[in-house]
This record gives structure tokens, C-alpha cells and sequence, in this order.
């Protein structure tokens, strides 16, 4: 399992958003990805709609999910952010990707339960 960390300084360019008049900056997006060999996913944007958070994700198919351990073409996603407390879960939902594309994902249906805080996004198989 591998943790990828993306630096402030690009997180800061990137993945800047604003959420009607408070300004939502990513510090840090870590990517969980337990099916690395068979896809690799790479962040490339944010979006904002209405007051959920969205994000362009390139997905790169390297080959079928099964080779990785899955039984089904699905996967689970989720976001889980850090806070001074607990770690708390604010989306989970499934994904299929069958060919490389860019998918957009929503990371919340709220950006005040994510501004300025720590994301992991979690992918694996949903068996």
C-alpha cells in the first residue's frame, strides 16, 4: 500500500478552491491506492459545485483489476479527513474504470467539512 504526498507548494496552485467567499486550500491530499499495479490515479483538479467539492482525477488502467486481487470491476472510494479529534469518513461510493480516463469524484457534499484540512483518498477493490 502506498501513500502518495503531494507538496504544499503544488497543492497550493492546484488545488485551490473557493467556496463562495471562504477560500478552501488542500495542505495536504494523500492518495491510498491498494490496486497501484492495475491503475494509477493522479489528481488534476478541483471543481466547485453549488457547496460540494469535486475533483478531476486521471485515471491510468496499466491492466485489469483482477491481476490486483479484485473480483469485480468495481472499486470503493472514499475521503477521509484528519481532524485535531478523530479521523472521520465524509464520502464513500463505488467507481468503475474499465479504460484510462479522467473521472470526476465528489470529495464532499459540504467544503466546510473539508476546508484546510488533511484528505486521504482511498481506492481499493470492492470484493
Amino acid at each position: 500500500m502506498v501513500v502518495l504526498k503531494y507538496s504544499i507548494a503544488f497543492l497550493a496552485c492546484t488545488f485551490s478552491i473557493f467556496s463562495y467567499a471562504n477560500e478552501i486550500i488542500f495542505n495536504n491530499i494523500k492518495i491510498n491506492n491498494t490496486v497501484e499495479k492495475c491503475i494509477i490515479f493522479s489528481p488534476v483538479d478541483t471543481t466547485n459545485e453549488k457547496n460540494s467539492v469535486l475533483m478531476v482525477i486521471k485515471a491510468n488502467v496499466e491492466k485489469p483489476t483482477y491481476e490486483c486481487g479484485c473480483r469485480s470491476m468495481l472499486l470503493d472510494y472514499s475521503v477521509d479527513v484528519q481532524s485535531n479529534e478523530e479521523p472521520f469518513q465524509v464520502l464513500r461510493s463505488k467507481i468503475s474504470v474499465l479504460s484510462s480516463q479522467e473521472l470526476l469524484l465528489p470529495l464532499s457534499t459540504d467544503s466546510k467539512l473539508i476546508a484546510s484540512r488533511e484528505l486521504t483518498i482511498n481506492f481499493s477493490c470492492s470484493n
